[in-house]
């Protein structure tokens, strides 16, 4: 959602709202949730999966127009667009001029060729997305003219208008807001007919994933659509759980509509009240939807979001724990975490150390988890930049103990997959780069085959080999 990309200019928030960090220190013991039959990911993705597969080619197969040349292409298309929708696969270029032959071949295109050339275009540029996008808009407005009931899931149409309305700012842009209306109006009624009609019963989480997605700007559209959602959810009698989930979520959203992007200075009074009103709302709906469901683990990312702007009776780390209890390996949840637990929300990069190391310690190197510790380094190490902290940075990054779980997560993932093992090495180089080990990080630089130097280790923790062979050669010349 969009309010992340905001932190950077929100930490004044936490001197206005009580503190998310109800504990005092970080150490946690991880390891009971890394227990072997601990849930994993890979166990609701291959659910959402299925859920896909039945929304794009069930339905092209039972709904579709299949007396066209290019039905076997279409089919293969959607089958691969829901499996890159739960990044089962990777990008395939062929795979999204297909899609977009398929959907450019003339007015009588079915639209889900569109949408999947939508989906598969957001990983080639924000130009081809946005054709994309307007292609399946026009496709389905098509679609709808001829078509009663209409013979796809609203969400396919949810999600469209869901991505052309993020991308307008009425607030920035006032000439957009008549657009961004009629496009917030299409978005709530497709998501209220897809409730009623119950298209997502057999994955609601792959509803709430979109919900928590959904990008609005303007709060008057934000309210609009929670009160529509609100009623359709009592009338379709859906679970109760994910009602009160999706609410949390947009209101949620709808408190950053009121509060804005700007420095808390800059809030007005009704911005803060609205923003007040709506996280108050969002942890009701929260705690009831944790009561009646614990093992959805997207409620312990939503809370960490409640938590670490002040409006969460629960700590940020029991919201953390809580949804590895649910799912032991939920990115998301780490992702959430590191937003807030900066020293400008009140952490302290000591503390998102420490708890990067006690994901290393529950030795769990066929999931992602020890891997959080370098991600937490990647957090820490931008972080500083930003707010010219590089040398707080540094001495949290070399402690010992830090040091130690830095070597045991390079060693634990060069073992359990030994492909990987350059990587995690360059991952290394960049780590004692960061703890100013210039001499250090010069030689185990060289004992790397210059071939194997990784270039996305080198983005992820911000460092240039070049660099360092280049200044470290100096350093080496003056010490000796």
């Amino acid at each position: 959602m969009r309010y992340n990309s905001w932190l950077s200019g929100l930490f004044a928030l936490s001197l206005c709202v009580t503190s998310g960090w109800a504990t005092s220190g970080w150490a946690v013991d991880l390891t009971p949730y890394a227990k072997p039959d601990a849930i994993l990911t890979k166990e609701g993705v291959a659910q959402r999966l299925v859920f896909w597969q039945a929304q794009l080619s069930e339905a092209y197969r039972l709904h579709g127009d299949h007396r066209r040349a290019s039905d076997a292409e279409l089919a293969t298309v959607l089958s691969f667009t829901a499996k890159k929708m739960m990044c089962v696969v990777s990008a395939d270029p062929a795979m999204t001029a297909t899609a977009q032959r398929l959907a450019e071949e003339g007015d009588t295109s079915d639209p889900l060729a569109s949408f999947a050339w939508f989906e598969l275009s957001k990983d080639h540029g924000h130009e081809m997305t946005r054709a994309a996008c307007i292609s399946a808009l026009l496709a389905f407005e098509r679609d709808d003219a001829t078509h009663t009931p209409k013979r796809y899931a609203h969400l396919f149409r949810a999600f469209v208008y869901a991505h052309a309305l993020g991308t307008m700012r009425p607030k920035r842009h006032p000439e957009q807001l008549e657009r961004a209306n009629a496009l917030a109006v299409l978005l709530r009624d497709a998501l209220v007919a897809s409730i009623l009609a119950h298209e997502f019963d057999a994955a609601p989480s792959s509803f709430l994933r979109f919900i928590r997605r959904i990008d609005i700007d303007d709060s008057a559209q934000a309210e609009d659509v929670i009160n529509a959602l609100t009623v359709a959810f009592a009338s379709a009698k859906t679970d109760e759980w994910l009602a009160h989930a999706s609410l949390s979520a947009l209101g949620i959203t709808a408190a950053w509509t009121w509060r804005g992007s700007g420095w808390g200075s800059s809030v007005t009074p009704e911005g803060w009240a609205g923003f007040k009103r709506h996280l108050s709302a969002a942890e009701d709906h929260l705690t009831e939807a944790y009561r009646l469901n614990p093992t959805e683990p997207l409620l312990g990312v939503m809370g960490i979001t409640l938590a670490g702007a002040g409006y969460s009776k629960v700590s940020i780390i029991d919201w953390l724990t809580r949804s590895m209890a649910a799912c032991f390996d939920t990115g998301e949840i780490w992702d959430e975490y590191r937003s807030f637990a900066t020293p400008r929300w009140g952490g302290s990069y000591h503390d998102m150390l420490d708890l990067g190391c006690d994901a290393v310690a529950t030795k769990r190197f066929d999931t992602t988890v020890p891997h959080q510790l370098i991600y937490t380094i990647a957090e820490v190490i931008d972080d500083a930049h930003s707010m010219k902290q590089d040398a707080t940075a540094t001495a949290s990054l070399s402690r010992p103990h830090v040091r130690k779980a830095v070597a045991d997560c390079i060693a634990g993932y060069s073992a359990a997959d030994p492909s990987t093992a350059a990587e995690y090495q360059c991952l290394e180089v960049g780590y004692l780069w960061h703890c100013g080990d210039k001499l250090k990080a010069r030689a185990a630089l060289l004992a790397i085959d210059p071939s194997k130097r990784h270039a996305g280790s080198a983005t992820r923790l911000a460092f240039s080999y070049d660099d360092i062979l280049a200044e470290s050669e100096s350093t080496e010349e003056a010490t000796f």
